[in-house]
C-alpha cells in the first residue's frame, strides 16, 4: 500500500473550515468583493500575511513547503496583475519542529497613497488565490485613518482569539459598510502574539489565528513578555518580521521597537521588554519631531505592558510610567497610551494632562476579578473583565480623535461585539469655564458639610467629566487638608453571578457637591475651591479660595497608630487613639490580614474611653494583621486601617548596592517568615506601595536566599518584604541604586584649612525623615568604621550643609549621602583634605 503524502503546512493549512465562520458570522457581505476576486485556480489555503505599510510600501510575507520561490503578481484595482515582484525565502527550523518550514518575504514597492491592489503570491508549485490592500495616506494627508486594535493572543488550543478577529471584521462591516481594506488601514496588536517563541505558536498562534484579515489587512506587531519565551524567543519575532523600514523621526537600530506615520498620526511602538536609557532616548527624539512637524496632529503610543492597572496592580512597566509617559504629558499631540498583558479592558486618562490610557488585553488567559491583589485608582474609570479590541478614528478635518471599544466577553459571558466605551478628544477646544463656589455664609459652619459648586459651563459643548474639591489651611493651598477628585463613572468589579455585570460605583453621585465629613477639620477657618473637567480632558481654572470657619469639631479625622510595625510573638502592642466620637462601646479590634470583621471576629479587643488615648493589646500567633477603629458596639469602621507584622523580621541586603544599568538586583534575604505568597519588591525611594505597582518582584520560597529582580531602569530604589500578597511590610527596607546615581555631593573646595568651613552642597536626594550626610576617612567603609561626623536632613533632597573643618583630624576625608538612617549610600563620595 502506497503511504498517503504528508501535508504541508501553510498558514492556517485548514482551508476546509474556512467557509463556516464566515457563514456564522454573516461577513458575505464584508468578503464577497474579495470572493468574486479570487482566482478558481488558487490555493484557499496559502493565507498571506500583510504587515509594516507605508504610502508607497508593504511587506508580504507566507509559509510553503521548501522549493517554493517568493513571487508577488499584482496591479492596481482595475488593470491586470501585470507586475511581478520577486522577494526572499528562507528555511527556518526549531527544535523539535520539522525543517520545512519554508518563510517566503516580498516587498511591493512604488505603490501610490490611498489606493487600492490585488495580488496573488506564488512559488514554483503553489498560487493563493486573489486578495486585496489599500495603502495608507499619504503623510499629512487630511483623510480619515482607521486602525483596528487586537492582541495578546497567547491560547494556542483555544478558539477564543479567533473569535475575536471575527467579531471585530463583523463590527467593521456593520460599522462603515465596505470592504475589510476600505475600511481599516491598519491593525495594531499589542503583544503576546504567541505564547513561546516557537514556529509552532507562530505559525497556528499568531498567523493562523489571524488569518481572515491577515491578507487584506497590514498587522502590526509588538514585543510581549511572551515573544522572550520558549526555544527561539525572541529570534522568532525578528525572523517572521520586517519592520527595519519604519523609521519616524529618528532609528531606533532595532525591530524591537519602532516608530511610523500614517496619515496625520506618529505611531511610537514601545516594547516595556527592553527598557532603559538607548530607548528613552530614542523616544524622546520621536515625540521630538512629532512635536515640530506640521504634518502630524496626533502620537499614539503603544507598549505591552501598561502602566497602570486595578487588578495584578504591581505587574506593570514602571518604566513608561516614570520615563516616556512624563515626556507624552508635555506633547501637546499625545492623544492615547495602549497597553495589553493584563487580559481585559481597562480605560482612565492622566489626573492632570489630557492623555488616555487604556488596557486592550485580548483573549488570553482568564484574568476576572477576585483572582488578584486588585485597588481602585482615581485615574483609571473602568476596568471591564472583558475581551475587547477598539476600532480607533482620526478625523483631520476636525482635529479630532474617536476611539470606541467592542467586546466579546469572557469565559463566563458571552456578548455580541458589545459596545462598552466610546470617548473622544478634540485638539484646540476650549476649556470649562471657571466655576465658583456656592455661597457658604460668613457665620462658624458645622461638620458635616455639604460644599457646592457652580454649574459646568463648556463652550464647545462637551459634556462634565469631572470635579476636583480641595479644602486647606490657607488661601494659597501650599497644604492641602482634603482633596477629593472624582470622574463621572467608576467602573470597578461585578455584581457577580449569574450575570457579572460591571458595577459603577460612581452611579448617582452629583459631582457639583462635595461633603466634608464630620470631625474632618479642626476648628477655625479654612479654604475651599473647585475646577471642572470635561470629556476633552481640558481643566477650568481653579475658582476662587472661599473662606469658612468651623466649630463644633473634635479636632480631624478620627485615626489610629501603631507604635511599631512589626512585633515579637506576645509582645505588647500599643495602640493610639485621635478626634474619636467619645462615645460608650467605641472599640480597637485587631485581625488577622484577610478577616472581615463582623463575620468572623477579631483575634484580640479593647474599648477605648474619652476621644483620644491609647490601648495595649498582643498576639500570640505570627502573621500579618491589622488593627481597626470601630464605632460603638457596631463594625462601621471610623478610621483607617493600619497593617502590622507579628512574627520574625526578615533581613534585606542588596549586594552590591550600587548596580550597573540593565543588570540584575541581587537580593539577600534571611530570616524570613516566608508565608504563603510573601514577595520582596523593588519601589523607587518616594512611591508608596499599594498606591503604586512595584518596579520589579518575586514571590518568595524559602526562610533565606537569593533571588534577582530585573528590568529596573536606573534611578533610586528601595526593596522590602512584603507579606501574603499585600502591602504589609514584615521588616526594614534596604536601598540601592541602579545606573549612575541621581544623588549629587560636592564640595566647594578640595583642601581646607583647619580654621575653614566645609560647603557641602547636595541635589537630587530620596528626601526621607532619616537622611542624613557621613564624613569618615577616605577609602574606608562608613559602616565599618568610626564616622566622623553624622549631619541629619531630614526630608530634603537638596541644598547646602557648611561643617567647620575644626572638628576633623588633619588628612583625607570623604562625605556621602545616607538614606533613611541607615548606611545605605545613595550619592557619590565627595573627598576632600583639612591641612594640619
Amino acid at each position: 500500500m502506497a503511504t498517503a503524502p504528508t501535508p504541508v503546512l501553510r498558514w492556517p493549512a485548514r482551508a476546509a473550515r474556512l467557509a463556516l465562520p464566515l457563514l456564522v458570522l454573516g461577513l458575505a457581505a464584508l468578503l464577497s468583493g474579495q470572493q468574486q476576486d479570487m482566482s478558481p485556480d488558487g490555493d484557499p489555503g496559502l493565507r498571506p500575511y500583510l504587515h509594516a505599510p507605508t504610502p508607497d510600501s508593504i511587506w508580504i510575507s507566507w509559509k510553503t513547503e521548501p522549493g517554493d520561490a517568493a513571487v508577488v503578481d499584482w496591479g492596481p484595482d482595475g488593470s491586470a496583475l501585470d507586475r511581478r515582484t520577486t522577494g526572499t525565502t528562507r528555511v527556518l527550523s526549531d527544535t523539535g519542529y520539522p525543517a520545512n518550514y519554508a518563510y517566503h518575504t516580498v516587498q511591493l514597492t512604488g505603490l501610490q497613497p490611498s489606493t487600492g491592489y490585488r495580488y496573488r503570491v506564488r512559488g514554483g508549485r503553489t498560487s493563493s488565490t486573489l486578495f486585496r490592500f489599500r495603502t495608507p495616506p499619504a503623510h499629512g494627508s487630511d483623510e480619515v485613518l482607521r486602525l483596528l486594535v487586537l492582541g495578546d493572543h497567547q491560547i494556542l488550543a483555544s478558539d477564543r482569539y479567533e473569535r475575536l478577529v471575527r467579531a471585530a471584521a463583523d463590527r467593521v462591516q456593520a460599522r462603515f459598510g465596505r470592504r475589510l481594506e476600505d475600511s481599516i488601514h491598519a491593525v495594531l496588536n499589542v503583544g503576546d502574539q504567541v505564547d513561546v517563541g516557537t514556529l509552532q505558536h507562530y505559525e497556528f498562534l499568531h498567523f493562523g489565528k489571524s488569518d481572515l484579515i491577515s491578507p487584506f489587512l497590514p498587522i502590526m506587531p509588538l514585543v510581549g513578555n511572551h515573544e522572550l519565551y520558549g526555544s527561539l524567543g525572541l529570534q522568532a519575532y525578528h525572523d517572521h518580521f520586517e519592520l527595519d523600514g519604519m523609521v519616524y523621526g529618528a532609528p531606533s537600530g532595532t525591530e524591537n521597537y519602532y516608530s511610523y506615520q500614517l496619515g496625520r498620526v506618529v505611531v511610537l511602538a514601545l516594547s516595556t521588554e527592553h527598557t532603559g536609557t538607548p530607548q528613552e532616548t530614542w523616544a524622546r527624539q520621536v515625540i521630538d519631531a512629532a512635536d515640530a512637524d506640521p504634518d502630524v496632529d496626533w502620537i499614539l503610543t503603544l507598549g505591552h505592558r501598561p502602566s497602570i492597572a486595578e487588578q495584578y496592580i504591581g505587574d506593570i512597566s514602571t518604566w513608561v510610567r516614570d520615563r516616556i509617559q512624563p515626556r507624552l504629558e508635555q506633547s501637546p499631540k499625545a492623544a492615547l497610551v495602549i497597553g495589553g498583558h493584563h487580559h481585559l479592558y481597562a480605560r482612565g486618562q492622566r489626573p492632570e494632562a489630557p492623555l488616555y490610557h487604556i488596557i486592550s488585553g485580548g483573549t488570553a488567559w482568564d484574568q476576572r476579578w477576585g483572582m488578584s491583589t486588585e485597588r481602585d485608582f482615581q485615574e483609571v474609570q473602568k476596568t471591564i473583565d472583558y475581551w475587547p479590541f477598539q476600532i480607533i478614528e482620526f478625523f483631520p478635518a476636525e482635529r479630532r480623535m474617536r476611539v470606541e471599544t467592542h467586546a466579546i466577553g469572557n469565559a463566563l459571558v458571552s456578548l455580541d461585539s458589545e459596545l462598552i466605551d466610546v470617548f473622544e478628544r478634540t485638539l484646540g477646544d476650549p476649556a470649562p469655564e471657571t466655576p465658583t463656589i456656592t455661597a457658604l455664609g460668613t457665620g462658624p459652619l458645622q461638620l458635616p458639610l455639604t460644599i457646592e459648586s457652580s454649574a459646568f459651563v463648556q463652550p464647545a459643548g462637551h459634556e462634565l467629566h469631572s470635579t476636583w474639591f480641595q479644602v486647606a489651611p490657607t488661601a494659597a493651598f501650599a497644604e492641602v487638608e482634603i482633596d477629593v477628585h472624582r470622574a463621572f463613572e467608576n467602573l470597578y468589579g461585578t455584581t457577580g453571578p449569574p450575570d457579572y455585570d460591571p458595577v459603577d460605583l460612581h452611579a448617582g453621585i452629583d459631582l457639583l457637591r462635595s461633603e466634608i465629613p464630620a470631625n474632618a477639620l479642626i476648628n477655625g477657618q479654612h479654604f475651599v475651591r473647585v475646577r471642572h473637567r470635561d470629556k476633552n480632558l481640558e481643566w477650568s481654572a481653579w475658582s476662587d479660595a472661599v473662606p469658612f470657619t468651623v466649630e463644633g469639631s473634635v479636632g480631624g479625622y478620627p485615626e489610629i497608630a501603631l507604635d511599631a510595625a512589626t512585633y515579637d510573638v506576645g509582645a505588647p502592642i500599643r495602640i493610639t487613639y485621635e478626634h474619636g466620637p467619645g462615645n460608650a462601646d467605641v472599640w480597637i479590634g485587631l485581625y488577622r490580614d484577610g478577616d472581615v470583621p463582623g463575620q468572623i471576629p477579631s483575634r484580640t479587643w479593647s474599648y477605648v474611653n474619652g476621644t483620644s488615648g491609647a490601648v495595649t493589646l498582643s498576639l500570640d500567633e505570627p502573621g500579618p494583621y491589622y488593627a481597626a477603629f470601630f464605632e460603638s458596639g457596631g463594625y462601621g469602621e471610623l478610621a483607617a486601617r493600619v497593617p502590622f507584622y507579628v512574627g520574625p523580621v526578615p533581613d534585606l541586603d542588596v549586594d552590591p548596592h550600587f548596580v550597573l544599568s540593565g543588570a540584575d538586583v541581587r537580593v539577600e534575604f534571611t530570616n524570613a517568615p516566608a508565608l504563603a505568597d510573601d514577595w520582596i519588591g523593588a519601589y523607587r525611594v518616594g512611591e508608596v506601595p499599594s498606591t503604586v505597582g512595584s518596579s520589579s518582584w518575586q514571590y518568595v520560597q524559602a526562610a533565606a536566599g537569593v533571588m534577582a529582580l530585573n528590568g529596573l531602569s536606573d534611578g533610586l530604589y528601595f526593596a522590602g518584604y512584603f507579606l501574603r500578597d499585600g502591602y504589609t511590610e514584615a521588616g526594614p527596607r534596604t536601598y540601592f541604586v541602579v545606573g549612575p546615581s541621581p544623588v549629587t555631593v560636592a564640595t566647594d573646595a578640595a583642601t581646607y584649612a583647619a580654621t575653614g568651613t566645609i560647603e557641602v552642597t547636595f541635589g537630587g536626594g530620596p528626601g526621607t525623615e532619616g537622611d542624613w550626610f557621613g564624613v569618615f576617612p577616605a577609602g574606608s567603609e562608613p559602616s565599618e568604621v568610626s564616622v566622623a561626623a553624622m549631619i541629619p536632613i531630614p526630608g530634603a533632597a537638596d541644598g547646602r550643609v557648611d561643617l567647620p573643618a575644626v572638628g576633623f583630624t588633619a588628612g583625607d576625608h570623604q562625605v556621602a549621602l545616607f538614606v533613611d538612617g541607615s548606611y545605605h549610600e545613595v550619592s557619590n563620595r565627595a573627598s576632600f583634605t583639612v591641612l594640619p
